[in-house]
């Protein structure tokens, strides 16, 4: 995946062009810190290092220039892939597979020792080393649970859970402890979140009188923050043992999917209808921003990592904000929807899952 010797700026019928094809955009993009329109006669040869024009297609692809990576023989929900400091990356899917890669990407190997119907989220942790991932029941009508591996082939039952639960999101707080969110039995519609580690783990009351369940959670200053439907926020700041509901901006009451922390006092949280709130005072306050080029899908995921919060939707939208408030469309060149994204935290380098199944790379930082 190294990256193209020669560079051709957009070109939709053979002749270079001052304009992107149809339905493309460019906003965001710049130029030694100055912004360029993408209307300007020298953008041509400035951008030379940073577009490529995929003949036949006429798609626009980035430096990173994202390439298909695993594409399993049946559709899967490839929901999150996941660095782990060394070159392996872990996918989960809805077939309740677990894909594993120690080539950056290139090459796959497929272990099904779960035995889930669907999987949804999976985290390492940093402290211990080890992986977890978790969704619905298992196969054969067996109650769900939470499994946990050290490399990511062999898996163990971490948590059982009543027949109608399932988990959404996992993360890591403070010294290898998890904390884990989705929904509960027996009504299937409660929210749910465990918090432990290994095969010790408790169930904590969640704030409020929600009857709707969490999607995702995130860690970071001491804080948790779980989002999910109806608008629904919760934080805890101590170590999820006790939850709080934190209000969205503008009363929103959509499906919030996605939740991330960037190390310096800023959270993000996607959901539908291109929806984004950030918080600057460790998640007490929100307040809504627009995605850019007027996106109104929805977004299923956001990580934040290379410096870069990337959020990820519907149509191959991807969006990247250094501050959480201001935010650049970044030209994947396919349409599938995307569901989960795992990022180097470090280099930025970047994979996202789709609905139909293919998992996508790209090396780039997206700067």
């Amino acid at each position: 995946m190294s990256r193209p010797a020669t560079l051709i700026p957009w070109d939709t019928n053979g002749t270079n062009s001052t304009q992107p094809p149809s339905g493309h955009q460019t906003d965001g993009w710049s130029l030694g810190g100055t912004a360029v329109s993408a209307y300007d006669n020298y953008m041509k040869a400035a951008f030379c290092d940073w577009i490529e024009y995929l003949q036949k297609t006429a798609v626009l692809v980035e430096l990173s220039h994202w390439n298909e990576v695993l594409d399993p023989s049946v559709p899967v929900f490839a929901l999150d892939v996941q660095y782990t400091g060394t070159p392996l990356w872990i996918a989960c899917d809805s077939n309740g597979d677990i894909h594993y890669s120690d080539d950056y990407g290139d090459s796959w190997t497929t272990v099904s020792s779960v035995h889930a119907e669907s999987l949804y989220a999976i985290c390492r942790s940093a402290y211990s080393g080890k992986w977890y991932t978790g969704g619905q029941r298992a196969l054969g009508g067996t109650n769900p649970g939470l499994y946990y591996s050290s490399d990511g082939v062999s898996w163990s039952t971490a948590l059982s859970l009543p027949a109608s639960s399932y988990i959404r999101g996992i993360c890591e707080m403070a010294a290898g402890n998890m904390c884990v969110v989705g929904r509960h039995a027996p009504s299937g519609t409660a929210p749910m979140i465990y918090t432990g580690a290994l095969t010790s783990w408790t169930a904590r009351t969640p704030g409020g009188s929600f009857g709707t369940y969490l999607y995702d959670v995130a860690y970071g200053a001491s804080t948790v923050i779980a989002v999910g439907q109806t608008g629904q926020i919760q934080r805890s700041t101590d170590e999820g043992a006790s939850w709080s509901v934190i209000s969205p901006a503008g009363s929103y009451s959509g499906i919030f999917h996605g939740v991330a922390y960037d190390g310096t006092g800023t959270w993000v949280a996607v959901g539908e209808s291109g929806e984004i709130q950030y918080s600057t005072d460790n998640g007490l306050t929100w307040t809504s921003t627009n995605p850019s080029g007027g996106y109104t899908g929805d977004f299923y995921a956001v990580k934040f990592g290379g410096g870069l919060f990337i959020a990820a939707g519907d149509t191959g939208e991807l969006q990247v904000s250094e501050d959480g408030i201001t935010w650049h469309r970044r030209l994947t060149g396919t349409t599938e929807n995307f569901r989960g994204i795992g990022v180097n935290i470090s280099t930025g380098h970047t994979m996202v899952g789709s609905f139909a199944g293919p998992t996508f790379s790209s090396l780039g930082n997206f700067r």
